[in-house]
């Protein structure tokens, strides 16, 4: 009795617990790991469990609850999630290393003109094929839209001088592949998304935590409290 009284005590606090995170496969909010290297040190006892996907999949996996939370690039909100913006990133090219556009520096948003700009062309990655779309509207280029498959295989295509991918800095850029910065800069929105509901303590506490470094704005996060 003794030990399940502790037990659901720390689960209270959030001591212990667990949270099923998904990260958007693609572009990155880059304080992603950081910000799961810091909880886990706080909350040692708390198990996290990861999945990437495409945006929409994972939009899916938190309604019907089989995850927790989910970061991804703005535009997966819904009525029944609450959103705890995260940031921004800037978006850059991934050009080849053998591309006529391959060089250091930032990159002109005009030299895409005419270009292959890949997207994924799957249904649940409607909303970050959709903000390439409009990036490229405001940037006023007309480019080539080409399907292909993120992660590797898009990696592959651009290091064979088949497409430009429009994303944000890789963790690591990956061989044959130059990042460019676009000139004009522009920036990609970030969110945590979780069910418009009481949190468990565990979620609660990684909210909390992802809302401290930079006094982020939250939009109905007093819920959590």
């Amino acid at each position: 009795m003794e030990t399940a009284a502790v037990t659901g005590r720390e689960l209270e606090a959030g001591v212990t617990g667990s949270v099923r995170l998904g990260i958007a496969s693609g572009p990155r909010w880059r304080h992603v790991w950081a910000l799961l290297r810091r909880f886990t040190r706080e909350r040692p006892g708390v198990e996290v469990s990861m999945v990437e996907a495409y945006g929409g999949t994972l939009w899916h996996e938190l309604r019907e609850r089989r995850l927790d939370a989910v970061v991804a690039p703005a535009g997966h909100g819904s009525p029944d999630l609450k959103a705890l913006e995260l940031g921004s990133e800037g978006w850059v090219a991934l050009i080849g290393s053998g591309h006529r556009l391959a060089a250091a520096g930032p990159i002109a948003a005009t030299d895409l003109d005419g270009e292959r700009i890949a997207v994924t062309g799957h249904r649940d990655d409607a909303a970050l094929d959709a903000a390439v779309t409009q990036l490229l509207a405001d940037l006023d280029v007309v480019a080539a839209h080409t399907r292909g498959l993120p992660g590797p295989p898009l990696y592959a295509a651009v290091a064979e001088n088949e497409v430009i991918a429009l994303t944000t800095m890789p963790d690591d850029v990956p061989p044959g592949v130059i990042a460019r910065t676009l000139h004009p800069r522009r920036t990609l929105d970030f969110e945590l998304l979780w069910r418009n509901e009481a949190p468990s303590a565990a979620v609660a506490a990684l909210i909390s935590a992802a809302a401290r470094p930079t006094r982020m704005s939250v939009r109905s996060l007093a819920a959590v409290a």
